[in-house]
C-alpha cells in the first residue's frame, strides 16, 4: 500500500525578497539552504529555509514584489507551525520583541506574522534538533528545530478530510469542536490540523501559502499518479523540480497539494558548507541565463538588529538606490570637511555635482515608486 511520509515543504508567496530573507534566516535564524529561480517562473527567486543540511521540512517561499496582500480563506493552509526546543519560548518571546514583532502568547505556543502577513506559530516539542543552525545571535540550543505541521482551512472540510484518510493515509487521533488532529508519523512533520469550517475559495497572492507537499518515495510516484486518476483526481505530469520530483492535484476542498520525493536533495549540487550561497537557474533556463542575471537584484543573507526598509523591486532600482547611498555619503563627508576647514574650488564644484546627482537619482526613484 503506498502512503505518504509527513511534510516535505509548505510554499508561500511573499513580497520584497531581500526582506523576506532577513526575516526567515536573520530574525527567526532558520538556514537559507537553497535559492533557485522559479521553475515556472524566470523572473523571480525561489528560497528554501531548513535545517543545517536540508534534511527537515523546507519552509519555501516565492517573492514577487508587486503582489497584493490577500485576505486568508478556504483551500489555504492557516498557520504554519515550527517546533522549537523545550524551555525555549522565553527566548524567543524576547527575540520577537526585540525585532519588533508583535505576537500572540496563547496556550501551546506563540503566534506571530511575518512581514507579509503568513501565519505562523511556534510550539515546543520534544523532538531531538537535527543539525540545528545558529546564526545572528541564534545558539544551536534555541534554534528552531524545523517545520511541523500546519492547520489548513478548507472549502469543504470533510472532502478534504476524506484526502487525508482514506488517500494520503493519515489517522485521525483526536478531535474537539473546532478542529481535527491527523498523524502520520511521531517525528517532526508528522502531525496535520483540519479546521472544521468552510470557507469561500481564496485568493493566491502574497501573505498566503500557495502549496502544501508531503513526502513519497521516488519508486512510487507513478503509482500515486494512477491511484489519484483512479480515485477522482487530476494530477499533473511528473515534475522534475531537481531536488526531487514532484506532482500536483487539487484537493476537492480546495488546496493545491503536491507529492515530492525524498530525495535527490538540496545537497546535490551543493556541499553542506555552503548550501544556498549560489543562485540556481534551472536547467530548462539555462539558454536564457544571461538575461536572467541582468534583471535578478542581488540578495544577501546578513546579520541584522533590526528589519530595514526595502525601496527597490527590481535591479534598476536597486542599482539606483545604492548609487544614491554612494553620493549621500560623499555630500556627507565634504559637508563635514567644509564646517571644519572649508573646501577648495575642486570640492566645492564635487560638492555641486554630487547634490545634482543625489537629486536626479532621487526622482528617478520617485518615478519609479
Amino acid at each position: 500500500m503506498i502512503k505518504t511520509y509527513g511534510l516535505h515543504h509548505i510554499s508561500s508567496i511573499v513580497g520584497q525578497a531581500q526582506r523576506n530573507l532577513d526575516f526567515y534566516a536573520s530574525v527567526l535564524g532558520m538556514r537559507l539552504v537553497k535559492q533557485t529561480l522559479n521553475f515556472d517562473d524566470k523572473g523571480t527567486y525561489h528560497f528554501y529555509f531548513s535545517n543545517t543540511d536540508g534534511s527537515t521540512p523546507l519552509l519555501t517561499t516565492f517573492p514577487f514584489n508587486d503582489a497584493e496582500e490577500v485576505e486568508l480563506s478556504g483551500g489555504q493552509v492557516k498557520t504554519q507551525i515550527l517546533a522549537i526546543p523545550l524551555n525555549t519560548t522565553d527566548f524567543w518571546k524576547e527575540r520577537l520583541r526585540h525585532f519588533n514583532v508583535s505576537y500572540q502568547d496563547i496556550e501551546g505556543g506563540l503566534k506571530f506574522k511575518d512581514p507579509d502577513g503568513l501565519r505562523l506559530m511556534m510550539v515546543e516539542k520534544d523532538y531531538e534538533a537535527m543539525n540545528p543552525w545558529a546564526y545572528n545571535g541564534i545558539s544551536k540550543e534555541n534554534a528552531i528545530i524545523g517545520l511541523d505541521s500546519g492547520t489548513l482551512l478548507s472549502v469543504n472540510y470533510k472532502k478534504t478530510f476524506d484526502l487525508l484518510v482514506n488517500i494520503l493515509k493519515y489517522t485521525l487521533v483526536s478531535e474537539d469542536e473546532k478542529s481535527y488532529t491527523f498523524k502520520i508519523e511521531d517525528g517532526l512533520g508528522g502531525t496535520l490540523f483540519l479546521l472544521k469550517q468552510n470557507e469561500p475559495m481564496g485568493e493566491s497572492s502574497r501573505g498566503t501559502v500557495h502549496h502544501i507537499a508531503f513526502k513519497i518515495k521516488a519508486d512510487e510516484i507513478e503509482a500515486w499518479r494512477e491511484y489519484l486518476l483512479k480515485n477522482g483526481y487530476y494530477p499533473t505530469e511528473i515534475k522534475d523540480r531537481k531536488y526531487f520530483k514532484s506532482l500536483y492535484f487539487r484537493d476537492k476542498g480546495g488546496q493545491i497539494i503536491e507529492l515530492a520525493t525524498f530525495g535527490p536533495g538540496v545537497t546535490v549540487d551543493e556541499p553542506v558548507a555552503h548550501l544556498g550561497e549560489s543562485f540556481m537557474i534551472p536547467p530548462h533556463y539555462e539558454d536564457e541565463s544571461a538575461d536572467i542575471l541582468e534583471t535578478m537584484f542581488p540578495v544577501f543573507v546578513r546579520e541584522i538588529d533590526a528589519m530595514q526598509s526595502y525601496g527597490y523591486r527590481n535591479k534598476y532600482e536597486y542599482e539606483l538606490l545604492k548609487q544614491k547611498e554612494t553620493n549621500r555619503l560623499v555630500i556627507k563627508n565634504l559637508l563635514s570637511k567644509q564646517k571644519k576647514e572649508g573646501l577648495s574650488e575642486r570640492e566645492e564644484k564635487l560638492l555641486e555635482i554630487e547634490k545634482a546627482k543625489y537629486l536626479r537619482r532621487s526622482e528617478k526613484h520617485d518615478e519609479k515608486s
